[in-house]
């Protein structure tokens, strides 16, 4: 990545705070857009509260944009690059689960590219961090069905993995031609027998990807190391798969 270009995120403060101390606790990963702030990584835990809010963070540009444009902007994506940038958004995920930390954003447009066209998450500004405040929820299409997001709620892995699968599905199967019409609302997830959701996932030729997918509806992964495990073991196969055609 070019560290030289740098995104400066301005937000509310409270979402600063929440940034700035996701940041400073989990430091820094492959699959975390780089926080040029070095000293976040380097805040005592007693002091994080008292000075998370009081600059701005800089980011690291990603040269290749978020993953919602490259896709609208890249009608050929061959299946393989599509299938490592689920790997590597389930890896991400898992990083930020090991540190008891709800990302509760994903979308393709919080996922950025490099300029490997490597996958990285951003935007943490509503993550459950443990024991402070709440998270946010993904854009409606990827919200899971089952989690009650009421005035106590306090972030669950489920939401991450379930809309990973979203996403997922959507980068397998994603065309020139796709819409929001071909998403029904999300309180038809999990059962898989509406029309439009049950011909997407019916156009992955992938049956372990398909599997994976299903998996995330129907809650089936504890957290996201449990996911990144089964995506990883699929992409093995994959790769064998590409090799014998």
């Amino acid at each position: 990545m070019n560290t030289n270009a740098v995104y400066v995120k301005k937000v509310k403060r409270k979402y600063l705070v929440n940034e700035r101390l996701l940041y400073s606790m989990i430091g820094p990963h492959p699959r975390i857009v780089e926080c040029l702030n070095t000293n976040l990584y380097d805040l005592p835990a007693d002091s994080r509260i008292e000075v998370a809010g009081k600059e701005p963070i800089r980011l690291a540009l990603a040269p290749n944009g978020d993953l919602a444009c490259y896709m609208a902007d890249h009608p050929d994506i061959p299946q393989h690059t599509r299938a490592k940038w689920g790997v590597q958004i389930a890896e991400g995920i898992a990083f930020i689960h090991s540190r008891n930390i709800v990302w509760g954003d994903c979308s393709p447009k919080n996922i950025l590219l490099n300029a490997d066209l490597d996958a990285m998450l951003c935007d943490f500004a509503g993550s459950a961090l443990p024991g402070i405040g709440n998270s946010c929820a993904p854009p409606y299409r990827y919200t899971n069905p089952n989690i009650d997001f009421g005035f106590n709620f306090t972030g669950h892995r489920k939401i991450d993995t379930f809309a990973f699968g979203c996403v997922f599905l959507e980068i397998l199967t994603w065309t020139p031609e796709a819409s929001d019409q071909d998403w029904v609302p999300n309180v038809h997830r999990g059962g898989l027998s509406f029309d439009r959701e049950r011909l997407l996932i019916d156009t992955v030729v992938f049956a372990s990807f398909k599997e994976i997918v299903e998996n995330c509806w129907d809650d089936k992964y504890e957290d996201c190391g449990q996911l990144f495990a089964a995506v990883s073991a699929a992409w093995e196969k994959f790769k064998q798969f590409e090799g014998s055609t």
